[in-house]
């Protein structure tokens, strides 16, 4: 029967053959052939589960039995029994080496693959090749098994991948075989071979978009602009670019100076991703790349809106700190830096453009705190050498030599011979009266001048040398320096005052005056210029026009390489001479000992010059005057200054309140009597030397504490004393501004600057900078007023002080901000009041544009009126005269309060009498009247600008947001009578208010008493 079956089974007679095998394994059921040819008829026709049942049986009734083995694999894999399959396979290859078919070979190794076993899959697939040389599934099998095996495996995988490129079926596509052979060629980074590969593929399909990806990858790892601008130019007609390869493209198109097409790229991106930092980044700086000031605030808004996503973006802040910082809008730009370094401490960058920044602004400390940051970290050597130069330059503008001289010698060891750094130690020497180093110096420096140095740095030391000839008496070599100096730039200020002063030495008053002049005519306010104009005065006789000039200069801002400290210090020298001249002793004495905290040099020869004023050895006191590098006096004014400082002495020794606090008289220390001026004292010793000097009229009587002089003599002179006078518990205390003049504070509100810790910058002005810091561990607001010259400040810094402390103190109520003290140790002047975390109004309406509800807006409009009405609810009326939006403080919850009360005045009688020059608030919110600086106000200016802050805050613009500067505003409100725009989407009722708030004659405007209660009747939601 088995033998029938069989020829049946070759005869096509398979029906009838499976009959038989059945009857055969019926009638014997231990046959193993019966079950075998039976199981295989069962497998072709794909019954595997009774294909498995008869192979294995067959296999176990005849275990040797090769045939049965395969069949039973076979039955496996298509049951998916993995593990069953091999074994069966693996016997049947033990049994008879040579046994197994293609097909089993091929299952065998793919099971092995499966398993792991890459090694015994990778023999069965050779086999197989050796069998069937170019099996296409074979080959690609191996190609993937190598390429598993990462950089080991790459150069075999790549291999079998050509070749199964070229055994490939017609039918079958290619591309994902370039693909997989470029990947492997990138991960032993043969970049070459993959572009060669990709570049195959998309000659073959160049309509696939992966294709011509991948190959851009390629591209950008082999920095190859013009196949990456290829590859994108393909993307974007295929209508495949993505965001992020629009936005690479955008970035190559920039790094090739195409702007517009980056831009145009970008944009759309923007369109499609409107929250794409990539994008919104790489566009700001496109707008970055053209500086005009429009792209710079396309710029900006960019920036900021990255940060309204990610506030801690350093690319973004970086970026909007730049615009601000070529915009000149400084404060800005040091606060956007200063968040840098929230983010990262160490940044090069902010660290950098904050020390040059504060530079600029003359607020040295800070400067030097960043740029030392910036040198203690491991930054690159150019923003090292940089932040070098900016401190040795800084401690120049302080007259601190040793230090200047400390930094320029390390820039100089990172940079050798660098000209910049021998400018500055030049100058330094030159300070120090060591003239022939200095001309050694500048010379240095000039040969060592590259095409790249600017031609001012050439003008420099041209400047340089001929102030250090002259200094040498050597007006020739002098005078040939300056020409080379004009010739190059005619209206080099610093130049002109260099050859005012030869013209000077040369007794050639009217010449000298000739340059000074030249040197105001190209900045009028020159602080040097005027002290030198104002020595040819003061030498010409017309003292009271050199006291004028020495005024002058003194209200202008020192505090750099060109205007160091001590120039004012030398406009109060000359100052203190001429008022000798006018017998105002008592002013020459103030100006003297003002003198000393500005002039570094002369402090020094004053302090060290005591012994031999009360020894009579004053000549060498005279010589050394003379030959000071930053002061310049003749022989007469010489002696005219030590018989000034004989007489400060004399002072010093007569004044029982010298030695206040010492617990001793001068007795009692070992000091002598007090010495009386007689024939041998201090004053008479130098009288007896100084009679080279013009005769001079009777001198006014002393007294035993000089009064500061008049204010005739200048703003200037108003400075902070000692500091607060101590006070028993429970009382107030005095801190003396001037003679007459006191802040009282309170015992508790006495704050020492130690107290303090500073952080944030949250905005600055022109007397002051303020801060968001703590007190011990509350957190606060601090106002700290900008000092110099060791504590003076100006009138009006003094004035805005004295009356935001007596407001803050005397206003107490929950919609002002509360005080809790202040600092009055010079140089540190500060005004400690809580800390509101919300921000100003102004930022959160036109900054931040914060969207508010209808209950909040109205929350905060009668807040702030509540505030106001407060005001001028007292008698007399207090009048703020400096309300806007940035005056309105905010809590976490936009409760709002009224801030910084500096022009804050009370209104005596019916009116407040505008001075000249204004100082009446801000002109967007000023009311008409006070324009007029002859004109009388009263409390109705701040009605008016709470009808711009109203406006404002139900949704309105700023007032008059359509002018640029305070002449279009003057004309709008004083030539076309235009009231601040008032926006018809107003809720209603508030339109009424605001009109009555804007009413040009201020009898007929508003009390903020009727604003307040109307605005409160209108029932608008609140919260």
């Amino acid at each position: 029967m088995l033998d029938l079956a069989r020829v049946l089974q070759g005869k096509d007679g398979k029906v009838q053959a499976r009959r038989l095998y059945e009857e055969v394994i019926s009638r014997h059921p231990d046959n193993a052939e019966g079950h075998r040819r039976l199981a295989e008829m069962h497998l072709e026709a794909d019954d595997a589960p009774e294909a498995y049942r008869l192979a294995a049986q067959a296999a176990k009734l005849a275990p040797r039995d090769v045939a049965a083995h395969l069949c039973l694999g076979h039955a496996c894999l298509k049951l998916g029994r993995a593990d069953e399959a091999s074994r069966s396979f693996e016997q049947a290859a033990v049994l008879q080496p040579a046994s197994l078919d293609v097909p089993s070979m091929v299952a065998l190794a793919s099971l092995y693959r499966k398993a792991g076993r890459d090694q015994e899959a990778i023999a069965y697939y050779k086999r197989v090749l050796d069998v069937r040389p170019g099996d296409y599934e074979c080959t690609l099998s191996l190609a993937n098994i190598h390429a598993d095996r990462g950089v080991a495996g790459a150069s075999q995988a790549v291999h079998y991948f050509r070749t199964a490129l070229q055994c490939r079926p017609s039918t079958v596509d290619s591309r994902s075989i370039y693909k997989q052979m470029a990947t492997v060629q990138t991960t032993i980074r043969s970049w070459k071979d993959a572009q060669q590969t990709l570049e195959s593929a998309v000659r073959e399909h160049p309509d696939d978009a992966e294709v011509w990806r991948q190959l851009l990858s390629i591209y950008e790892q082999l920095k190859d602009s013009k196949g990456q601008y290829h590859c994108h130019r393909r993307l974007v007609q295929l209508g495949a670019a993505t965001a992020a390869t629009q936005t690479s493209y955008a970035a190559l198109l920039l790094s090739e100076d195409r702007v517009r097409e980056a831009r145009d790229q970008l944009s759309q991106v923007i369109k499609l991703e409107p929250t794409n930092l990539t994008a919104l980044l790489k566009l700001a700086h496109c707008h970055r790349q053209d500086a005009r000031e429009s792209n710079l605030e396309e710029a900006r808004k960019l920036y900021e809106q990255v940060l309204s996503i990610n506030p801690s973006n350093l690319e973004a802040l970086e970026g909007a700190a730049f615009c601000a910082r070529k915009g000149n809008h400084l404060d800005q730009a040091v606060q956007f830096y200063q968040q840098c370094l929230k983010v990262n401490a160490t940044a090069e960058g902010p660290l950098y453009y904050l020390g040059d920044i504060l530079y600029r602004q003359h607020r040295h400390a800070e400067c030097q705190f960043y740029l030392s940051r910036l040198v203690e970290t491991n930054c690159t050597t150019d923003y090292k050498t940089g932040a070098l130069y900016l401190l040795a330059k800084s401690y120049v503008s302080l007259d601190e030599y040793e230090e200047a001289e400390k930094q320029a010698r390390l820039g100089l060891a990172l940079k050798p011979n660098h000209p910049h750094f021998l400018f500055i130690l030049a100058l330094v020497k030159n300070r120090m009266a060591d003239f022939d180093s200095s001309i050694a110096t500048l010379k240095k420096a000039f040969l060592h001048l590259s095409s790249a140095d600017s031609d001012n740095l050439k003008v420099e030391i041209h400047d340089w040398l001929a102030q250090a000839y002259e200094r040498k008496g050597e007006y020739t070599n002098a005078l040939a320096e300056l020409s080379l100096a004009l010739k190059q730039e005619p209206s080099h200020v610093s130049s002109l005052i260099t050859q005012g002063l030869i013209h000077m030495q040369m007794k050639d008053l009217e010449q000298a005056e000739t340059s000074y002049r030249k040197a105001l005519a190209v900045e009028k306010n020159h602080a040097l210029a005027l002290v030198r104009l104002g020595c040819c005065k003061l030498l010409a006789g017309d003292l009271q026009e050199a006291i004028q000039l020495f005024q002058r200069a003194l209200q202008q801002r020192c505090g750099t390489v060109a205007l160091p400290r001590s120039v004012k210090g030398s406009a109060r020298i000359y100052m203190a001479l001429a008022m000798m001249g006018q017998q105002d002793m008592d002013g020459a004495l103030y100006q003297l000992t003002e003198a000393r905290k500005s002039h570094r040099n002369f402090e020094h020869l004053c302090s060290s010059g005591k012994d031999s004023i009360v020894k009579g050895e004053c000549e060498g006191l005279v010589a050394k005057l003379r030959s000071m590098s930053d002061l310049d006096v003749t022989l007469a004014q010489a002696w005219q200054l030590v018989e000034l400082m004989a007489k400060e002495l004399e002072m010093g020794l007569r004044d029982p309140s010298s030695q206040a606090g010492k617990g001793s008289s001068p007795e009692s220390a070992g000091q002598g009597p007090a010495r009386e001026f007689s024939a041998s004292s201090p004053e008479s010793q130098v009288k007896a030397k100084s009679e080279v000097s013009p005769p001079v009229a009777d001198r006014r009587a002393w007294v035993s504490n000089p009064s500061p002089p008049s204010d005739a003599a200048g703003p200037e002179r108003r400075q902070w004393m000692s500091g607060a006078i101590e006070a028993k518990e429970g009382r107030a205390a005095a801190s003396s501004l001037d003679q007459g003049r006191k802040i009282l504070l309170a015992k508790h509100e006495m704050i020492d600057f130690s107290q303090l810790t500073q952080k944030d910058c949250l905005g600055s002005g022109g007397f002051g900078a303020v801060y968001r810091g703590f007190l011990g561990t509350r957190e606060v607001a601090i106002k700290k007023l900008f000092c110099e010259d060791g504590g003076n400040i100006s009138p009006l810094q003094l004035e805005e002080l004295e009356k935001e402390v007596a407001a803050l103190r005397s206003l107490n109520h929950p919609r002002l901000v509360g005080f809790i003290g202040a600092c009055l140790q010079p140089p540190n002047l500060c005004i400690v009041t809580e800390f509101m975390p919300g921000g100003s109004l102004h930022h959160l309406l036109h900054k931040a544009r914060t969207p508010l509800t209808l209950g909040t807006q109205s929350k905060m409009a009668i807040q702030v009126c509540e505030g106001v009405d407060f005001l001028h609810g007292h008698a007399p009326p207090v009048v703020h005269r400096d309300l806007k939006s940035l005056n309105i403080v905010l809590d976490r919850i936009y409760n709002a309060k009224i801030c910084d009360f500096g022009l804050t005045q009370s209104m005596e009688k019916t009116h407040i009498t505008l001075k000249e020059g204004g100082n009446g608030g801000s002109p967007r919110y000023m009311a008409p009247e006070c324009y007029d600086c002859k004109g009388k106000i009263t409390e109705k200016v701040d009605v008016w600008a709470l009808g711009c802050i109203l406006v404002e805050v139900f949704g309105g613009p700023l007032p008059y947001d359509d002018c640029q500067n305070i002449q279009q505003i003057v004309a709008k409100v004083l030539i076309d009578k235009q009231l601040p725009y008032i926006p018809h989407h107003l809720p209603a009722g508030v339109r009424p208010i605001v009109e009555d708030c804007f009413q040009f004659e201020f009898k007929q405007r508003a009390s903020a008493q009727d604003v307040y209660s109307r605005i409160r009747l209108l029932g608008l939601p609140e919260g």
